[in-house]
């Protein structure tokens, strides 16, 4: 039977009608949330629901069983309750919960419909009584901790339940280990009312994800008789087949540039200066200019006339063959997988250094980048299209600068309310769902059209499958998806090209001094000549560009005056890096780690036991924490095993177990970096 830990009865106000998609649906404006506490068993490698809690309202429910959790689940569905409408409910990190959840849903026939952007990764669950699952952690990208932060007044505990002890459906929890899990659902339960004032009682669907709130925002800000014309003007500027499609988003669109200088690695390097830029993304989207008419081929493509068209303004896309290619100086950029073709390369640490010949598939922006990194005997152009250029369309230019300027006056809100020594924790709030909003309005450019819903159950297609398990049912054209679409996907494409080629274009300047960049920021020796007037210049430029934007459209200078500058974040005493997204370094004092894969309480906890210099020498190919320092998962179908006594069964669950790290380095990549650092000391003076 499942418990009533917290019951203050239930006012059940009327539910208000919402449009999905292309259906009306009533939605309960009460909030819902729900999590499982699991113990697992490290013979059989699986896991086991022990305890779920179930916020309703003002009211807790719990229980030790699945059988509980069901009659909890009549109960709450009863013509009494919610029984004329649908009510969300959240959960945080939802493939978790419904690894275990779904085959026991599917068992009892109470899935309505699943939308899963993969395998295992569901955003919404529909049941057939009306409960909606969906998860709060895709709106939020953080954590529980991290929402309760940014969002609400209850918090996430921390310690109060160990997770090592092994627990069954008897074992007790003390009152402690109970609030601790009350807390995870109350602070759900509390984002899910924010969510309810901020869409439901409002008319409004609340996005399955974080880029659908802003998705949802652009939207609404066009007239409604006018989202009709600017679907079908977006759709022009689409690929016009699928297969096209598909070829644009695999082999054209590159994202953020990160990478070390080869020369510069397994290096202890001294006085680092680090730049970062400002609204990287955001600050492109205002300033450049971006496809606004449909691709043309372009008859008897050749070099100079593609290079006179770009001249012109205008926006190309080429199938390039490059013979005889070879880096100029230091850092090698073209990504090893992007390169459709090659013929007898060398890569360092996955970017090209040299090759007989490569084709590739590049923007105009990508040949600027390859005319300062590369050179080459000759040049094919294959096949070529162009398009017209323009700023892109207001519901989105718009957007950015509305969203930035929002993120600069709640800046200085928290500010000027901490010198007076008012709580900002509000403020604080509502900025953190700005920047959230702002990154997003990238985010959305980048999205990549899903040509399938993710369903749960069994393969009809194969006879020889009798077991649930999630599979992908194709049931959009291409042609039916880009109907209703408002952002070209050459947007996001040009986006992270110009971002690039800004990044690239101080490392360019830099050449050896430049030691290592990531996305939106870049390290530099402190020795490089005219270091502060590059970024001073570069600076100043950025800033009259923002001035004169502002007097276009009356907007505050103060507010967008550094958007797309370069900000010196300050110099470390020592930095040492091993490649992209594998770096350390020490400030004023304490040292940082960022380590792709190693958790940074690893890091910090070794810094404490033994000093940073010892995690200097410890920071080498071959690096081992042998500690269980991060954590991996598996999946599994039906499973059974004895905990503390009592047989528990699953029919499918998550086993998230603790687990070792090691930091590899390609023997060939280690090679190259020996033979490059000599070079790199010479022509920094090192």
């Amino acid at each position: 039977m499942f418990n009533m830990d917290k019951y203050n009865g239930f006012s059940i106000p009327d539910p208000i009608k919402i449009k999905h998609g292309k259906r009306t649906m009533k939605i309960y404006p009460i909030p819902a949330a729900f999590d499982i506490e699991t113990t697992n068993d490290p013979v059989s490698e699986s896991a086991y629901m022990y305890h779920w809690q179930f916020a309703v309202g003002e009211n807790i429910f719990t229980g030790r069983t699945w059988d509980d959790f069901f009659m909890f689940v009549d109960y709450l569905t009863q013509p009494s309750y919610y029984s004329n409408g649908c009510l969300l409910v959240y959960i945080h990190n939802m493939d978790f919960e419904m690894s275990f959840l779904m085959p026991r849903l599917y068992e009892k026939h109470m899935i309505s419909r699943t939308f899963a952007k993969d395998a295992h990764t569901p955003l919404e669950v529909e049941l057939k009584n009306g409960i909606i699952f969906r998860d709060s952690k895709a709106l939020t990208n953080m954590s529980l901790a991290s929402l309760a932060k940014n969002y609400t007044k209850t918090q996430k505990l921390v310690g109060d339940l160990d997770y090592t002890i092994p627990r069954n459906s008897s074992t007790p929890l003390t009152d402690l280990e109970k609030q601790y899990c009350y807390n995870d659902v109350l602070i759900l339960k509390e984002y899910a009312e924010i969510l309810h004032n901020d869409y439901t009682k409002k008319g409004l669907k609340i996005p399955l994800t974080s880029t659908g709130i802003v998705r949802q925002y652009v939207k609404n800000s066009l007239p409604k008789n006018k989202i009709y014309a600017v679907q079908k003007d977006v759709e022009r500027l689409f690929p016009k087949t699928e297969e096209q499609y598909k070829n644009t988003m695999r082999w054209l669109f590159r994202g953020g540039y990160t990478h070390a200088q080869t020369g510069a690695c397994d290096e202890i390097l001294t006085n680092v200066i680090s730049y970062d830029f400002t609204s990287a993304y955001p600050s492109v989207m205002i300033h450049n200019l971006f496809p606004k008419s449909p691709f043309v081929s372009i008859r008897n493509p050749n070099e100079n006339r593609i290079r006179n068209i770009i001249n012109d303004g205008c926006a190309v896309i080429m199938l390039a063959d490059f013979h005889n290619i070879k880096v100029k100086g230091s850092h090698c950029v073209e990504s090893k997988h992007k390169i459709i073709q090659w013929e007898n390369p060398i890569f360092e640490n996955g970017r090209l250094y040299k090759a007989d010949r490569i084709l590739v598939l590049i923007t105009d922006v990508d040949l600027d980048i390859y005319d300062m990194f590369y050179e080459w005997s000759d040049l094919k152009i294959i096949s070529a299209k162009t398009a017209h250029m323009g700023r892109l369309p207001n519901y989105l230019y718009n957007s950015v600068l509305h969203f930035y300027g929002s993120k600069k006056q709640l800046k200085q809100q928290v500010k000027d309310e901490e010198k007076a020594g008012i709580d900002s924790s509000e403020t604080r709030k509502l900025l953190q769902k700005v920047k959230g909003m702002l990154n997003s309005c990238y985010g959305m450019t980048v999205s990549r059209l899903y040509f399938g819903t993710w369903t749960y159950g069994i393969c009809s297609d194969d006879p020889d499958c009798d077991t649930a398990e999630w599979m992908c049912e194709y049931d959009q054209t291409y042609d039916e998806l880009k109907k209703n679409q408002i952002l070209s996907p050459y947007w996001g494409i040009y986006v992270t090209a110009y971002c690039r080629r800004n990044i690239l274009t101080a490392i360019k300047h830099f050449g050896d001094y430049a030691i290592y960049t990531d996305t939106d920021s870049i390290k530099i020796l402190d020795s490089a000549p005219g270091i502060y007037d590059y970024f001073e210049q570069y600076n100043d430029i950025v800033v009259k560009r923002n001035k004169d934007i502002c007097d276009r459209f009356g907007l505050d200078p103060e507010i967008y005056s550094d958007l797309g500058t370069f900000d010196c974040e300050g110099t470390y005493d020592k930095f040492k890096t091993m490649g992209a997204k594998r770096y350390i370094y020490t400030k004023d004092g304490k040292t940082e780690a960022v380590i792709a894969g190693l958790p940074k309480k690893a890091t910090d906890l070794y810094i404490a036991e033994n000093g940073s210099d010892a995690l200097y020498d410890k920071f080498a190919p071959g690096m081992w924490f042998e500690i269980a320092c991060k954590n991996a998962h598996k999946y599994n179908g039906e499973t059974s095993a004895n905990i503390d006594g009592e047989i528990m069964h699953e029919l499918g669950s998550c086993y998230i177990y603790p687990t070792s790290f090691m930091m590899t380095v390609e023997d060939a990549f280690m090679t190259q970096i020996s033979e490059r650092k000599e070079i790199f000391k010479n022509a920094t003076n090192g």
